[in-house]
């Protein structure tokens, strides 16, 4: 598959946006199922994968980290912040919310810092979702705080 240069990283020219897997156009796919998306992309040469914290609140970044993992060195990923589900209510239903300020940002991969200073990370956190360190490419959504 041709490569195309994204930043300081070479990823195939066409990749895998992984939105539906866990969210979004219906009910989501079975995890085997999702795991059977993402390996035949690895095995067709897909070596660019897209995610979010939004998508399925989570358990997309957890299905990725689950399957793809041990190949860590075979792809990038891309994620985006800035947009995650909180409980506004207090009744356990979830709500999206858009909040791009620089210190959710900061709090989002406040981990790194921490890791580069003590070796521990915070829990429940993008990076332990995915199950492996690096997220090759990030996109904030800009925008002040709000639900929608």
């Amino acid at each position: 598959m041709q490569q195309r240069p994204l930043g300081p990283f070479s990823v195939s020219a066409i990749g895998l946006g992984c939105m539906n897997l866990s969210h979004a156009y219906g009910a989501p796919v079975s995890a085997a199922q999702g795991e059977r998306v993402l390996l035949a992309a690895l095995d067709a040469g897909v070596t660019l994968f897209d995610t979010a914290a939004l998508y399925g609140f989570g358990a997309n970044e957890t299905l990725l980290g689950q399957v793809l993992a041990k190949h860590r060195s075979r792809f990038t990923l891309a994620s985006k912040c800035g947009m995650t589900g909180v409980d506004a209510a207090g009744d356990g239903k979830l709500v999206r919310v858009i909040d791009g300020r620089p210190e959710t940002i900061r709090k989002v991969f406040g981990w790194q810092q921490q890791l580069a200073l003590d070796g521990r990370r915070p829990l429940n956190n993008q990076a332990d979702r995915v199950n492996f360190q690096g997220i090759g490419a990030m996109r904030a959504v800009q925008g002040p705080a709000r639900s929608s």
